[in-house]
């Protein structure tokens, strides 16, 4: 075993979980029904191969003083794809709770493993793949690669090494960034990065629950739901993106704003949105990447729609341009009074992912399957695949505060400020284009 330091990054998911090991909070899952029969085996040796080449699904975490270090393994140890049953000819709703289960099994961070991967032979012949990680060693990006590698080790001719990953060098490993980020830290270009949070988030609110109140900031309360954005919303996004030359999601971030602003009763909007600190040299590096940054928007009666997605856009140009100060740091530069807050800058996160996953696997035709959880991380985690295959939203919510219903209004209510938006070429105030809104659930009480 090798000794290693946990990023800024991790050592914060690490101590956040601390609070209560037993919560399913950091445990992340990919789960693909495919076409036809893949013997667990034959997933056994490429999952072998794959894990050989990334530091990071070999690694564990352990006590260290106050804080906690990464041991890495210098060699694969035993893996093992476990084989799970289901009730005979289940439906899609009895393989996600399956899955959920399998997702939310207790990992030991010091002794790992800290991946695990799951098959049900199906009737048909199908077969359900779940792929399984603590998001201290993995993060979204870190599963695409994963399931790509996969897919390389099992399409490989019998006998014969997968292709390497396109253009991708040897993985140094998380900890590799690590020992980077810890010297960058000292550098003027991370001061400016200060300075610039500090100067964005000075007299930024103290978030509230909606409806001002009623938050149990307990993260183990929650429910997800998986929503295809209309045909028309999606139409109205990006014909409104082209006209302002922004990304479809900058829309999407300015409209949840715009939403935001109504059910909170609060104009002074700070959104969370999730960013990947990989620089070039770690781009294909596996480990968790993923900082919470803020976007601070005035979504005001006054304000119009333009103005709001051209502040929205440059906000996230910032995001990413300030990426590198961890999100505990942002915390302590927006100013007093917040520490000791389970949702101290944000309780609202909107960003983009992946929710569609690859389309094959081991030569077979693959498809994501929607895994019901429980965690409720914020009191709105809206994560949005907006590409033109699938305009999907999934939304995490905490149950203390918002039911099914709420989501799907609230979702609505965006909804309905992209269709104002886009019919409005003069450039309305935001009082006009959300004047219908329903508004949060204590509203319509």
């Amino acid at each position: 075993m090798t000794r290693a330091p946990l990023s800024a990054l991790q050592t914060q998911l690490w101590l956040s979980e601390q609070a209560d090991p037993e919560l399913a909070l950091y445990h992340e899952l990919t789960a693909l029904l495919l076409d036809g029969d893949l013997p667990a085996d034959r997933l056994e040796g490429a999952l072998r191969t794959v894990v050989a080449r990334h530091p990071a699904l070999r690694t564990v975490v352990v006590p260290d003083g106050d804080g906690a270090v990464a041991l890495l393994d210098a060699e694969a140890g035993p893996l093992r794809v476990t084989r799970l049953t289901a009730p005979a000819r289940p439906t899609e709703k009895q393989l996600g709770l399956l899955a959920r289960e399998f997702a939310e099994r207790p990992y030991r961070l010091p002794t790992g493993p800290l991946l695990r991967v799951g098959t049900v032979a199906l009737p048909g012949p199908r077969t359900l793949v779940l792929v399984g990680t603590h998001h201290l060693v993995a993060d979204g990006r870190t599963l695409d690669l994963l399931l790509a590698e996969l897919d390389r080790a099992l399409s490989a001719p019998a006998g014969e090494a997968p292709a390497e990953p396109g253009g991708a060098g040897a993985d140094e490993g998380a900890h590799a960034y690590a020992r980077w980020h810890a010297e960058h830290r000292s550098t003027e270009a991370f001061r400016d990065a200060e300075r610039h949070w500090a100067e964005a988030l000075a007299g930024a609110p103290t978030p509230v629950a909606l409806g001002g109140g009623g938050g149990t900031d307990r993260l183990d309360r929650g429910e997800t739901l998986r929503l295809p954005l209309a045909a028309r919303s999606a139409r109205r996004l990006r014909s409104l993106a082209a006209a302002h030359r922004r990304s479809p999601f900058a829309v999407l971030l300015a409209a949840f704003a715009a939403v935001h602003a109504v059910w909170h009763g609060e104009p002074d909007v700070v959104l969370g949105t999730a960013v990947d600190v990989r620089t070039r040299r770690f781009r294909d590096t596996f480990g968790h990447f993923v900082n919470v940054v803020p976007v601070r928007l005035d979504a005001g009666p006054d304000t119009r729609f333009a103005d709001l997605l051209a502040a929205a856009g440059d906000g996230l140009l910032d995001a990413v341009e300030h990426r590198q100060v961890p999100f505990e740091r942002i915390v302590g530069l927006a100013g007093p009074g917040r520490r000791g807050v389970a949702r101290p800058l944000v309780r609202t996160v909107v960003s983009e992912a992946n929710l569609t996953g690859p389309d094959r696997l081991g030569g077979l035709c693959a498809r994501r399957l929607a895994v019901p959880r429980t965690r409720g991380r914020y009191d709105v985690l809206l994560q949005a695949d907006l590409s033109h295959a699938a305009e999907t939203l999934l939304v995490e919510y905490d149950t203390a505060l918002l039911g099914r219903d709420d989501v799907l209004r609230l979702v609505a209510d965006c909804e309905d400020v992209l269709r104002a938006a886009a019919d409005d070429p003069a450039g309305r105030r935001l009082a006009g284009l959300t004047a219908g809104l329903a508004g949060p659930p204590a509203d319509r009480a």
